[in-house]
């Protein structure tokens, strides 16, 4: 069953060009709006996926009812195809708000957020880190920190729909 509650979904990454009739229909099945209370995006075409990039290349869907607070089938598709993504859930309940990140190649990565998106470290991790300096290992306890927080990740790269071969050249996805 699950509990239903807001998030976002920002997606980039390379899009093969013969997987996107199937990224069409798995986006219609989802629910994903545009806006916060639209009627869902359902795009057919490559010149509608186009249309709803953002400036900066991005694939962006929000949804005030979505189910644990994630698109469920989308993320997994995504994860299967490589195509990264970065997804923000709102608090319900006993549920913290939660920044989940995927990037081709790594393990999906979740984080603790306030409602305004600010990361919070757990205390197990601080504390962690505080004992790494006490024995004399700032290079461990950095390393710590920084896994606690995305801002070591690699940056999501814009959409670009290619042919599935890394020896063609994919074609970005600007809008018109």
């Amino acid at each position: 069953m699950g509990d239903y509650y807001s998030g976002s979904i920002t997606i980039g990454g390379r899009l093969p060009a013969a997987r996107l009739d199937e990224f069409l229909k798995t986006l219609g099945t989802q629910g994903v709006t545009l806006d916060w209370g639209e009627t869902p995006f359902r795009p057919t075409s490559e010149s509608q996926l186009r249309e709803a990039l953002t400036e900066e290349g991005y694939l962006h869907f929000k949804n005030d009812d979505l189910r644990n607070g994630c698109y469920e089938n989308l993320e997994e598709w995504l994860m299967t195809h490589h195509l990264g993504f970065i997804r923000r859930s709102s608090s319900y309940g006993e549920y913290p708000a939660e920044e989940v990140h995927f990037r081709k190649g790594m393990a999906l990565r979740s984080y603790a957020t306030d409602e305004n998106g600010q990361t919070l470290i757990h205390q197990h991790r601080v504390d962690r880190a505080c004992r790494a300096l006490e024995r004399g290992r700032p290079d461990l306890a950095y390393r710590l920190l920084c896994e606690a927080i995305p801002t070591h990740l690699p940056p999501l790269p814009p959409l670009t729909i290619g042919l599935g071969s890394r020896h063609q050249q994919a074609t970005p996805v600007a809008a018109a």
